[in-house]
């Protein structure tokens, strides 16, 4: 899901109009999963500012492979923990350059 939030987060009015909320794709590790979480751009940005960090909706965090990181009323952040699931993240972050 964040292929597809990095692709609104660009297309999205949050881009020229920052204190504007958006909604992306609940980054949780359920495949079943299609909820939405309201983010601001700025919002967005910090939790791209890792790649081992994902938006979820609150609740959705799986304590064997992420650690909360923060939550409010509209959504929660955790960062993988060391292991397979941070080297996939590593691996697959679409902001990354080579």
């Amino acid at each position: 899901m964040r292929d597809a939030n990095e692709r609104i987060s660009t297309k999205s009015v949050t881009a020229t109009q920052p204190d504007s909320t958006d909604h992306f794709s609940c980054e949780c590790d359920d495949p079943a999963c299609g909820e939405m979480v309201s983010l601001t751009r700025s919002e967005y940005e910090s939790v791209r500012t890792s790649p081992t960090r994902f938006l979820i909706v609150v609740d959705h965090e799986d304590p064997q492979v992420e650690q909360l990181i923060t939550e409010n009323a509209r959504f929660a952040i955790v960062e993988t923990l060391p292991g397979k699931a941070s080297r996939i993240a590593l691996r697959s972050d679409p902001r990354a350059t080579t």
